[in-house]
């Protein structure tokens, strides 16, 4: 009989509302491992400290008596551990590094035996979960300009039944060459996906890459704007997408660009979640008639004062506008209560900000640009207003100009 030996290694990265980061390492044993018999202090992972180790039956199932798999808790105070780095050039780089793994001394097998130990040892594989779900792929438009992105499909797609699409698109800081950028850049893509695999409102999720900035404070967008409604166009085209279930969700340059779109495509829209942004309020009043639940933080400089005024605007026009003001660190129950309780209000118009400096975590400095940063790293943690974006759809009178 065979002695137990390692197999293989892998580093697990989990979405992260600050940004994609490595969670554990796991390390694949051929025979079982006694889970009450390992120490954390038995392993090291260069460069990474280790808060915990335990058996599973899978890479990433929970704790278990015995198991083939050995993971490995990386601490995540560690700014090593985040995926996402700021480069030189102010656009996002994404770092993707072999960890190198070292088992110090024998470790206890379920059968009696011992896996004799190794020494540093790489990490082959990156599994990123929901992430690695998306296909990466190239859309060319009508007029010759190339359009990277991002696509989940629902892991269960019922013949003869369609679903939502939920576009995603990033801010300008996360701005980058790697196409998995707005994967890994925060949550505002991933939350999506995460709900669909768990069965819970399946759905499309499109998000693009851009390389540069693609809206700006003008109020002037790129040819990247029109090339998204078409790439979109083109999915529903292949995909069994509802096109009265086509929403838009989008963070800082995300937010404008959208804003834009919706001008240029009354209607295309079942509804968008707008967060940390701001657009032309001379020209959003034409947009009154759409759906639009608009998040800011009190505190930042730009966006709460100029959408604002967008949606006075908006509701001088004969738009519906509900507002209201929450403390970002209430418990999630009580933002959800209270997200439901302005949305019972029935407006087509909802405009929430976060209260004072409460988006921002405590040690952090108290700047705008702090306000303005950490209103997307709360705002998609909100279950209420994922549920919101999913209740709406364009009906009769209301109809997607592309029906």
């Amino acid at each position: 009989m065979k002695e137990p030996q390692m197999m293989e290694i892998t580093t697990l990265v989990e979405a992260h509302s600050a940004g994609a980061r490595m969670t554990a390492v796991v390390i694949e044993y051929s025979d079982a491992v006694l889970g009450e018999k390992l120490r954390m202090e038995d392993f090291q992972v260069e460069g990474y400290p280790i808060v915990a180790a335990c058996a599973s039956d899978t890479p990433r199932g929970t704790v278990a008596r015995t198991g083939r798999f050995v993971q490995l808790i990386l601490d995540e105070q560690n700014p090593a551990t985040r995926l996402c780095q700021m480069g030189e050039d102010r656009r996002l780089q994404i770092n993707r590094p072999t960890l190198m793994v070292t088992q110090k001394r024998p470790i206890e097998m379920a059968s009696g035996k011992q896996a004799a130990p190794f020494e540093q040892q790489a990490s082959e594989h990156m599994d990123a979960g929901v992430i690695d779900r998306f296909l990466t792929a190239s859309f060319t438009t009508k007029t010759g300009q190339t359009l990277r992105y991002n696509l989940y499909t629902p892991e269960k797609i019922v013949r003869g039944q369609k679903y939502p699409v939920v576009l995603f698109i990033h801010d300008l800081g996360s701005c980058s060459e790697d196409v998995q950028a707005p994967l890994l850049q925060g949550t505002g893509a991933t939350v999506w996906a995460l709900e669909s695999d768990y069965g819970r409102r399946p759905c499309f999720v499109l998000a693009p890459q851009y390389t540069r900035q693609c809206a700006n404070d003008d109020f002037e967008v790129t040819w990247e704007a029109d090339a998204t409604v078409e790439l979109l166009e083109n999915l529903c085209d292949l995909y069994a997408i509802d096109r009265k279930r086509i929403y838009a969700t989008g963070q800082s340059m995300g937010c404008m660009m959208i804003c834009e779109m919706m001008l240029r495509n009354p209607n295309f829209f079942a509804a968008s979640l707008l967060v940390a942004g701001q657009w032309d309020p001379a020209r959003m009043a034409k947009a009154k008639n759409e759906t639009l639940w608009v998040v800011v933080s009190g505190g930042d400089e730009k966006a709460f004062p100029i959408m604002r005024k967008a949606l006075y605007g908006m509701r001088a026009a004969g738009g519906s506008l509900c507002e209201a003001h929450v403390n970002a660190r209430a418990d999630a129950a009580m933002l959800d209560a209270l997200i439901r309780t302005q949305n019972n209000r029935n407006c087509n118009l909802n405009f929430t900000w976060f209260e004072g400096r409460s988006v921002i975590p405590d040690g952090l400095e108290v700047h705008g640009g702090m306000h303005h940063i950490c209103t997307w790293k709360k705002a998609y943690d909100i279950k209420a207003l994922r549920e919101w974006l999913f209740e709406q759809r364009l009906y009769e009178g209301r109809i997607s100009v592309h029906d």
